[in-house]
């Protein structure tokens, strides 16, 4: 049997090797997974099997194996972790893409950016005019709409942010990362409301809110969002840490999808923002 055991370490061994670059690319980004492999490699060289009776024991050796299976616990507690905290957040987007889909059912137009006063001046963000129907009707009517988001009324406003424009909700704060994309062509380009047949690509597969990175966070009633330009992915897709691997998008069709950072392009971001440019993309295919 010790030949056996030792043949079956080192066929555990063969099979990693044999699937490092499968690892590596269905990890949340390539340095997780080249870390998870490191860390397969050190547990297999400490671990150590051998017959006693009937029964064979196995055993770990501190300085490679025991230490390599104590951080692959960890690792992995964290990665739950993480992927836990991403649930929750998709599950307060998909009430925020419920509201935009009654909204746009309802009126036949997806809303303006802002709300706006007689002389074109935005005074609110889209986020308060959909409050009615995220089930925040109370603080909607709280709002007076004819005064910008800092008048001494709304700004007081603020700190009832709901928590679903929150990133972390039980955090709270005053700030969303919960931005419309706008720039020409997008869902949110103009002063006012978009018709509902002005959007022309696929539903599904058409951007019209993203979970931004934290320095783009700003005052949830404000009218500012995510300009769609050629910086777009690098804003997207840079700061944060090894970790910070994902961020979630609401669609023109009321969707909620994750979309995986590195596997991001211009043309891929250019394709997702626009509302008639003719491009046919499967979100799903950028999200692992």
């Amino acid at each position: 049997l010790t030949s056996v055991t030792g043949e079956f370490v080192k066929t555990l061994q063969s099979m990693l090797d044999g699937n490092r670059d499968e690892v590596v690319d269905n990890a949340p980004n390539p340095r997780i997974g080249a870390n998870m492999v490191d860390l397969c490699d050190r547990f297999l060289k400490g671990l150590k099997l051998e017959q006693q009776g009937r029964k064979i024991r196995g055993t770990l050796h501190a300085e490679g194996g025991m230490v390599a299976a104590a951080e692959m616990v960890v690792e992995l507690f964290a990665q739950q972790q993480r992927q836990s905290e991403m649930w929750q957040r998709y599950s307060r987007l998909h009430t925020l893409a419920q509201g935009l889909a009654q909204y746009r059912e309802e009126k036949k137009e997806y809303p303006a950016a802002a709300i706006r006063d007689d002389e074109g001046r935005p005074l609110l963000s889209w986020r308060v005019q959909l409050l009615p129907l995220i089930g925040e009707k109370e603080l909607y009517e709280q709002f007076k709409l004819d005064q910008p988001w800092d008048s001494d009324h709304n700004k007081k406003l603020l700190s009832k942010m709901p928590k679903l424009f929150a990133y972390d909700a039980e955090a709270g704060g005053t700030t969303t990362r919960l931005l419309a994309v706008t720039g020409k062509g997008t869902l949110f380009s103009g002063d006012e409301p978009l018709e509902k047949e002005a959007l022309k690509d696929d539903g599904n597969g058409t951007v019209a809110i993203v979970e931004a990175p934290e320095p783009l966070a700003v005052p949830w009633t404000k009218p500012v969002d995510f300009l769609a330009d050629e910086k777009a992915l690098q804003q997207l897709t840079s700061g944060g840490d090894e970790y910070d691997t994902h961020f979630l998008v609401i669609t023109a069709d009321g969707d909620v999808q994750q979309l995986k950072k590195h596997k991001l392009t211009d043309d891929a971001i250019k394709a997702m923002f626009s509302i008639a440019g003719g491009e046919k993309i499967e979100l799903y295919r950028y999200a692992y």
